[in-house]
């Protein structure tokens, strides 16, 4: 009787410790693996826990990611039916769309341009400076094609590398910018682009044509296009010139 009565109590001690294993592999599959949620399953869990939206990577990777109190993340994908996918481990997660984040920048502006969204507030203030900034007459920089000939040859007297010092080159950016942006009707945009690992001012007109400033600028200052004072304007009217 005390034989059986011992195998009893051992299989119960074994059933235990087996549910403990589940349990923990359970546990360690969640921390490793994420969960593929469809569209009702991910709205009920977004309106069920308190959610921030990680504004980086959402632009990152040009859909909507949130996390919460307990560092987990879930990704909504607007292009599959606003379906899901829950991550249990939001630093994992970080480095694993991050993991090419410490290769060199592409473009040349990395060092010029350390701004993040907050760059669209810091435009009309430097736009008020500019005219001191390259000593320029203010009244010749009425954002005109015609005032682009003018900021250009001051830009050429400066040089290359002062322009696209972080101390000019802003500057540079905003008139340029505010240029297209009276030519086109448009406004003010900023978007952070993954291949750059920038965030990068555009302008968008009503017919939601985007105009890259960097792209725009690049021309006139990537080395091997030899940086003078005769590119921007003639790339400037051709980005916004009107084809019929």
């Amino acid at each position: 009787m005390n034989y059986f009565f011992q195998l009893k109590v051992y299989k119960l001690l074994f059933i235990f410790v087996f549910l403990l294993y589940i349990n923990g592999c359970d546990k360690m599959s969640k921390k490793h693996n994420p969960k593929k949620l469809n569209k009702d399953q991910a709205s009920i869990l977004l309106n069920q826990e308190k959610w921030v939206k990680d504004i980086e990577a959402s632009d990152y990777l040009t859909t909507p990611v949130f996390y919460n109190k307990n560092k987990e993340v879930l990704v909504v994908f607007v292009w599959d039916n606003n379906s899901g996918m829950l991550y249990y481990n939001k630093d994992d997660f970080l480095k694993m769309i991050y993991k090419d984040k410490d290769s060199p920048p592409k473009s040349i502006f990395y060092e010029s341009f350390q701004f993040g969204p907050d760059f669209l507030d810091k435009v009309p203030q430097m736009i008020k400076e500019i005219s001191g900034k390259f000593n320029i007459d203010q009244q010749l920089l009425d954002f005109s094609l015609d005032s682009i000939d003018i900021f250009e040859k001051s830009l050429f007297k400066l040089g290359r590398k002062k322009c696209l010092s972080p101390k000019f080159f802003p500057y540079i950016v905003s008139y340029v910018g505010e240029v297209i942006r009276k030519k086109t009707g448009g406004v003010w945009k900023i978007v952070f682009v993954k291949e750059t690992k920038m965030w990068e001012p555009w302008i968008e007109n009503q017919e939601n044509q985007k105009y890259d400033l960097f792209g725009i600028l690049k021309y006139s200052f990537d080395e091997e296009n030899k940086f003078n004072n005769s590119v921007l304007r003639a790339r400037i009217n051709t980005s916004t010139h009107k084809w019929h």
